[in-house]
């Protein structure tokens, strides 16, 4: 009797040293099983499927996949597969974020922003692309560079503003050469304040096109290589924005799909 019970006892000390190995193991499935779903979905959207994909992306979502979240959100957002939704599109963006997935973070910051879907909080969109970028996200440091140099969410910060524009350039982002400098900053802001009528972008010009394919690329059209370069493909993602929201779908870039695409601020 007293064997057995020992022999019980040696057992569950046994399951009790295993559990940590066997909880990490179910980990690594989950997050192996995740990334297999995820594959799904992306094979399902990129063929147009976006039923199926909004199935396997809330599939992800729940094995807590912060990107499955995002894209999941950004469905929501425009209602692909899945009725249109602002509130669960912020919702799902924010489980993202709050798993540190600096996309997420942007994504957010910009509705704020500009006011999509989300009352307009200038203050908000710099808590989203401060967090995003202190996660070295190169997009959101650029964007710290101009809400500080145009005083949005803080007052304006002349030095914040060119180290943010610094850092997302050495970290790959095409920052205008103008930003780069203490002078350039100084004539940025003083035009910034002189005129509350933006000009429009320039797609020839590869620090406007990048800007432009960004802003696409966070409202979830664009999907390939953010360069700079204005072509075919961007034109062809410009159309289905424009269509997307009621103006004609030419591929051309207007003044009138610059406020649909930076409503409020112009870029």
């Amino acid at each position: 009797m007293i064997r057995t019970v020992k022999n019980r006892f040696f057992i569950c000390l046994v399951i009790v040293a295993m559990l940590p190995a066997v909880n990490g193991c179910r980990a690594h499935f989950d997050t192996a099983r995740s990334t297999v779903v995820m594959a799904g979905a992306d094979i399902s959207y990129s063929e147009g499927n976006y039923e199926a994909a909004a199935d396997s992306y809330k599939k992800a979502a729940g094995m807590n996949n912060p990107k499955a979240h995002y894209l999941l959100g950004r469905m929501y957002a425009k209602g692909e597969g899945i009725p249109r939704s602002d509130e669960q599109a912020l919702y799902w963006m924010t489980q993202a974020a709050d798993r540190e997935y600096p996309p997420a973070d942007v994504d957010i910051g910009l509705r704020y922003l500009f006011g999509e879907g989300v009352p307009a909080n200038q203050e908000r969109a710099l808590f989203h692309f401060q967090r995003a970028a202190d996660n070295e996200y190169a997009l959101a440091m650029y964007y710290m560079g101009i809400m500080n140099a145009r005083g949005w969410g803080a007052p304006a910060n002349k030095t914040e503003a060119l180290r943010w524009f610094r850092n997302a350039r050495a970290c790959g982002y095409p920052v205008e050469k103008n930003l780069l400098t203490g002078e350039g900053i100084s004539d940025f802001m003083a035009a910034e304040t002189a005129s509350s009528t933006p000009p429009l972008l320039d797609v020839s010009n590869s620090a406007d096109a990048a800007a432009i394919q960004a802003r696409l690329a966070e409202l979830g059209f664009y999907r390939m290589k953010i360069d700079g370069k204005w072509g075919a493909g961007s034109k062809k993602v410009l159309r289905a924005f424009q269509k997307s929201r009621g103006l004609d779908a030419d591929g051309e870039w207007t003044m009138q799909s610059q406020i649909k695409l930076f409503p409020g601020a112009g870029r």
